[in-house]
């Protein structure tokens, strides 16, 4: 655990916040490339870009808030004290997705391409973030006997490098995406496939992680991670049978031709 990575004089650079501006930039880079080969407008998609980070940040925070209440109530200071981490993935991925929407229906971006565009960056983006919280000592792990448990500033005892189970898993659902980046089916395929992506990764990994549970088996964002996975599988199979049945009438329509 490394919270404070250097000082400028009496200027204290966090390292969470230089890692997750790390994530930010060079998911912005590999951002601006999907969307050149998409063929998206530069000008709107960079707006896009800015003003998503902003609102995943906004939504970030007020998902760990949610999450963490009782560690904030009364202290609303520390609510906006994001300098040294506090930050839920899936309320800036909500906030985020609904800067999509509106960039969607306000300037009429292709919905499809958009997203598609923004699966690779989200990965890669996420990989290099969860450093940030490892070091930090923050979103810590269960309790563990292991040899590669690690302390957190936050709580007592060794503890699971849940950070790190999460970065590097995420790193081979990225792999998983550029593979599959050359093989989708449908426009969209990707986001939808990456969103399951995290489903199934935070879903195994809140098994290590200290976080408020829900019931007797699964805590609030395994809870939350059936919905992430679920909705994308339901509109991911529609599309699926939709391609399918196209198919299938296009042969119909091709067959008296043989007669």
């Amino acid at each position: 655990m490394h919270p404070i990575l250097f000082t400028l004089g009496n200027l204290p650079i966090y390292t969470y916040g230089l890692l997750v501006a790390l994530g930010i930039f060079v998911a912005l880079l590999l951002f601006e490339k999907e969307t050149q080969k998409r063929g998206l407008d530069p000008d709107i998609t960079s707006s896009f870009a800015f003003w998503a980070i902003v609102m995943a940040i906004v939504g970030s925070r007020i998902g760990w808030v949610i999450q963490y209440w009782p560690m904030y109530k009364g202290n609303w200071l520390a609510i906006i004290n994001v300098r040294e981490g506090g930050l839920a993935f899936h309320g800036g991925l909500i906030a985020a997705i609904g800067v999509g929407f509106y960039y969607v229906f306000r300037y009429k971006l292709p919905l499809a391409k958009l997203a598609d565009a923004a699966a690779r960056p989200l990965a890669i983006g996420y990989v290099i973030g969860r450093w940030g919280c490892f070091f930090n000592g923050c979103c810590w792990g269960k309790e563990t006997t292991l040899p590669w448990g690690v302390v957190s500033r936050f709580v007592d005892g060794l503890r699971h490098p849940v950070q790190l189970y999460d970065s590097f898993a995420t790193l081979l659902l990225f792999g998983f995406i550029t593979w599959r980046s050359k093989h989708s089916k449908f426009g969209g395929q990707l986001f939808l496939e990456t969103l399951m992506g995290f489903a199934v990764v935070r879903f195994i990994v809140e098994f290590f992680r200290d976080t408020p549970m829900a019931n007797e088996v699964l805590n609030q964002t395994q809870m939350l991670m059936f919905g992430l996975f679920a909705i994308p599988l339901i509109i991911e199979l529609y599309r699926l049978n939709q391609l399918k049945g196209s198919k299938e009438y296009g042969v119909k329509k091709s067959s008296p031709k043989g007669h």
